[in-house]
């Protein structure tokens, strides 16, 4: 490749790695084999943030345009979801513990989405563009989710983050209701 690497990413068991050419092709490469998965994010967009679910099932892009790619690396054969996530970039990608969640953060704040089907659940966290966006944590346990805002701003969401009946595989879909308890903490500056 003739393109700069402009951001490299590990998928959590270290079989597999993301990396962005150019800012606008993504490759994900098998370490072992060295097999390869392209995906282009458009050819007037930019990858901004990516992640790989625990499972190593799931990967996500986010765009400067604003937008989640949700591919399946298990079977490359299911076609490319894309959904406009944010007004502005997605800067930041954190797919929950349980592979059921998956938290994007942009200017306009953190929105969660369904694993399985690409669908948005909720906005937790809006924002507007002065924060200059945000970035996201789930627990071990994908119970709570810490998050802060580049201003200087910190908090936690408790469970339940969502009802587990809106998490289901899309072969059984049910409506469930998404509710949050936020705790939002001062930052200090030291």
């Amino acid at each position: 490749r003739n393109l700069p690497i402009t951001e490299i990413w590990f998928s959590p068991s270290n079989t597999k790695v993301g990396v962005c050419y150019g800012a606008k092709n993504i490759v994900i490469y098998d370490i072992a084999s060295g097999d390869r998965l392209e995906i282009e994010t458009g050819k007037k967009d930019i990858a901004l943030s990516m992640a790989f679910s625990a499972d190593d099932e799931w990967a996500a892009i986010g765009t400067f345009a604003g937008i989640i790619h949700f591919w399946n690396l298990k079977d490359p054969t299911i076609p490319l979801i894309e959904n406009r996530a944010h007004i502005g970039g997605v800067t930041w990608l954190c797919f929950s513990p349980d592979n059921l969640t998956l938290a994007s953060c942009g200017i306009d704040g953190i929105k969660l989405w369904n694993v399985h089907t690409a669908q948005h659940l909720i906005d937790l966290i809006e924002l507007g563009p002065q924060s200059g966006g945000a970035i996201v944590e789930f627990s071990p346990d994908a119970e709570t989710l810490a998050y802060g805002v580049y201003q200087n701003a910190f908090g936690i969401v408790h469970a339940p983050l969502v009802d587990d009946s809106e998490l289901t595989p899309p072969d059984n879909r049910a409506s469930g209701r998404v509710s949050a308890h936020r705790i939002t903490l001062e930052a200090k500056s030291q």
